[in-house]
């Protein structure tokens, strides 16, 4: 019973299966941290999207409801459809997006 509850390593030292499972679990958030904070340091566009959106384009004719909030508006940067423009909302992004300099600030 207790020679199945013991796994050998390499140097001859018996550990349990919950100690060996609970030091790869370790192991591997360690690796997951590790990478999350490499993908950081190498990605030059991480929260630069926050103004490339909708709201920032010169592209977004924007629409105010009767309390002058705008919460979506129209994409006018390819010809109108038989519908007319489309319909975004001031969060949606694409990858025609040009910045609106008057919009961004």
């Amino acid at each position: 019973m207790i020679q199945d509850e013991m796994q050998c390593c390499s140097g001859g030292t018996a550990y349990s299966k919950e100690y060996l499972i609970q030091q790869q679990q370790q192991q591997e958030q360690a690796r997951m941290e590790a990478l999350e904070r490499l993908a950081g340091q190498l990605d030059p566009w991480v929260h630069r999207a926050e103004n490339m959106r909708c709201k920032t384009c010169m592209w977004f004719a924007p629409k105010k409801d009767s309390g002058g909030i705008v919460n979506l508006g129209r994409c006018r940067r390819h010809a109108p459809t038989m519908n007319g423009y489309p319909v975004v909302f001031v969060n949606d992004w694409c990858g025609d997006h040009k910045l609106n300099e008057n919009a961004a600030r």
